[in-house]
């Protein structure tokens, strides 16, 4: 029962995240840990938020945020880099998206890829453009 309610938030986040593009012509591109690669993908955080209300994903206490001061975020290295402050599992790479209307930066943590799919767990770590963390997810 547990390996199977995973699995569900598993596909639910991965396919929440990956759909929520606020252009279908955009590309999603993986920002790979030895700086390989660059762009910045698009995501609606609302979306997000609500496919994580829907399926009952698991989150990070708002009180252990390590990122509660303002620092300014103009780049994905410093996103990234603020993000990493959170990150409490090993990964192998490292997906950035952000949406424009919120100003949120969405950095997500990989374990690992198969044929293009997620594959083991992640983290996703949701940061303003303030350098406050927003929330953390567990299980992607």
């Amino acid at each position: 029962m547990k390996k199977t309610v995973f699995l569900v938030i598993l596909c639910t986040v991965v396919m929440g995240v990956s759909s929520c593009s606020d252009d279908n012509n955009s590309q999603e591109t993986h920002v790979f840990i030895d700086g390989k690669d660059g762009a910045v993908g698009t995501f609606s955080y609302d979306r997000y938020l609500s496919r994580l209300e829907w399926s009952g994903g698991i989150t990070k206490d708002p009180s252990e945020f390590v990122n509660i001061t303002e620092t300014k975020i103009k780049t994905k290295e410093k996103a990234i880099e603020l993000a990493k402050n959170e990150v409490t599992i090993k990964y192998e790479l490292i997906d950035v998206y952000y949406d424009k209307k919120k100003r949120i930066w969405a950095i997500l943590f990989r374990q690992d890829y198969i044929n293009g799919y997620v594959f083991g767990g992640g983290q996703s770590v949701f940061i303003n453009n303030n350098g406050i963390t927003q929330l953390v997810t567990y299980g992607e």
